[in-house]
């Protein structure tokens, strides 16, 4: 098989991952808490203090891109929780550790919530959530999480 030809093949496969997994979200949520999940993910609840770049590791932007893709081939639009988490999941699956942000942004009267997801370090930075942050307010952790 060649390079491209297998490139492709396992993009397509991250792909499925991300939609099998979002499908499951709703499922899982109903069972465990988000909290409860995202701590036996690993996934760490931080404040999103460094500079909002997207992430340099090719592993984390493979990760968000089939995220990204799956969300918009899926028949419901999955929100930005469901999506980080689950960037987040299949990080972990790799061995790489991620931390979820959250912020708000006030639009007139109104505020809305979004969360991200990040990887730390030199290659480091936003895997996925990244594209609305303009305008946002982050804010430190809301619960505390120990990953495991």
């Amino acid at each position: 098989m060649s390079g491209t030809r297998a490139t492709r093949l396992r993009h397509r496969l991250r792909v499925v991952e991300a939609a099998l997994l979002l499908s499951a979200y709703p499922v899982v949520t109903r069972i465990l808490s988000v909290r409860r999940l995202l701590g036996l993910a690993g996934i760490e609840v931080a404040a999103a203090g460094e500079p909002l770049r997207p992430a340099a590791s090719p592993i984390a932007r493979a990760v968000g891109l089939a995220v990204e893709v799956a969300a918009l081939r899926l028949p419901w639009k999955p929100l930005c929780l469901p999506q980080a988490t689950v960037a987040g999941l299949m990080l972990q699956r790799r061995g790489h550790r991620s931390a979820m942000c959250f912020g708000v942004r006030r639009n007139d009267a109104a505020l809305s919530a979004h969360a991200w997801l990040i990887v730390r370090g030199a290659d480091g930075g936003v895997v996925c959530g990244g594209a609305p942050l303009r305008g946002l307010s982050p804010f430190g952790p809301l619960l505390e999480i120990q990953p495991k």
